[in-house]
């Protein structure tokens, strides 16, 4: 097939909607497929990757703004930028599909591409953005008015599929789940080498974190359970990432008095994730809202048994399976209890571990790809 990838969330952004567009056409690409991406970058911006020599890439530079109002003109700037470069694109090739991952500009690209082509439409909800506006009423509107409607929806949690249904009726969803890359987040690492490199205590228990510091995922609910976890049996939390909560996350953890159970290491380059996981025991994903989460699949592959919040997608992952522990999001209390039974037993850790491996298996990119081939053919 011939395919057009679009995608808003791109590289250098680090982010499951990033990494999924990328591993997700490689995959294709393997399986034989012509697969182009159009996607935005910042101004001056290279991305070295090799999976990406395998996709034709058209990459739209734009201006880059972290936060305020600038930063919703990205979707302006890149659909402005972009529409030009999409039709001629679109006049020297004619697509099969056209898939898209976003919310906003992305979905007008793909009205674009409904006027001058005769592809099927095909979206990826991820967006937690989507959970948010689903539970206000005059939002759910403006998303029906304005996204463009797809010929299908795939959704990489079960929630997110059951709430586009519900706003969609009459498009067909499904769900596929994100993938994992075996290759790099799979293979065996020594853990005293590993702590060693990171700059981490070589002996004790090490608990990852791996979140942006935003409301949403719920870092402050982690900090605040604690001290519920008796003194002499707290691990190290070591806390992946950054964001527009950093420093409220840091001034809590003083005001709790738990400053020496937590480091704050900042957003670790991705090619380091998989030494981050090898240095730990087991993750906590204490969210209070989850699309989906690459990050708590990464860690499974990486033989890490998962804490984490029963919301979204982490509830496809985790219920039923012994690779972790799913507790009520923002209760602290009740997630100091995982904390404390993990930490403190070890034949638990051992067990999780390998069936986190085990289960993590069936997350290939390659399977991914698969199933939304196989997505695809429906359409035809």
């Amino acid at each position: 097939m011939r395919i057009l990838m679009i995608s808003e969330d791109f590289l250098p952004y680090i982010g499951g909607i990033s990494h999924h567009v990328i591993k997700l056409s490689s995959a294709l690409a393997r399986r034989g497929h012509s697969v182009h991406l159009l996607a935005r970058i910042p101004y001056g911006y290279k991305p070295v990757s090799t999976e990406l020599e395998s996709v034709k890439n058209l990459l739209v530079p734009t201006h880059t703004f972290e936060q305020g109002i600038l930063y919703g003109l990205r979707h302006v700037e890149f659909l402005a930028r972009g529409i030009n470069s999409m039709k001629s694109l679109m006049r020297h090739n004619e697509f099969d599909i056209v898939h898209w991952h976003g919310l906003w500009s992305d979905s007008a690209f793909a009205a674009y591409s409904r006027r001058i082509s005769s592809a099927k439409l095909v979206f990826t909800n991820h967006s937690s953005m989507f959970l948010e506006f689903f539970s206000n009423k005059l939002k759910c509107k403006f998303i029906k008015v304005f996204l463009t409607k797809p010929d299908i929806c795939i959704a990489p949690s079960v929630e997110l599929a059951d709430k586009y249904k519900s706003v969609f009726k009459h498009v067909n969803t499904i769900f596929i789940s994100n993938g994992v890359d075996l290759k790099t987040f799979g293979s065996p690492s020594d853990k005293l080498k590993a702590r060693l490199t990171l700059g981490l205590p070589k002996e004790g228990i090490i608990v990852a974190c791996p979140r942006r510091l935003c409301q949403k995922n719920g870092v402050h609910y982690l900090l605040k359970a604690i001290p519920y976890v008796p003194e002499n049996q707290r691990p190290l939390f070591v806390v992946a990432g950054d964001g527009p909560m950093a420093s409220d996350l840091k001034n809590l953890a003083e005001t709790l008095k738990v400053t020496k159970h937590v480091r704050f290491v900042g957003a670790i380059p991705y090619d380091k994730m998989p030494i981050f996981y090898a240095a730990s025991d087991f993750a906590v994903i204490p969210s209070l809202l989850e699309a989906t989460s690459l990050a708590a699949l990464e860690a499974m592959a990486g033989g890490l048994p998962v804490i984490a919040s029963a919301v979204g997608g982490l509830n496809d992952l985790l219920e039923n399976n012994d690779a972790g522990i799913l507790v009520p999001p923002a209760n602290s209390q009740v997630l100091a209890t995982a904390i404390t039974s993990l930490t403190t037993n070890s034949d638990s850790r051992k067990r999780m571990s390998v069936s986190a491996k085990n289960f993590a298996l069936k997350y290939s990119w390659d399977e991914v790809a698969l199933q939304t081939e196989n997505a695809y053919k429906s359409l035809f």
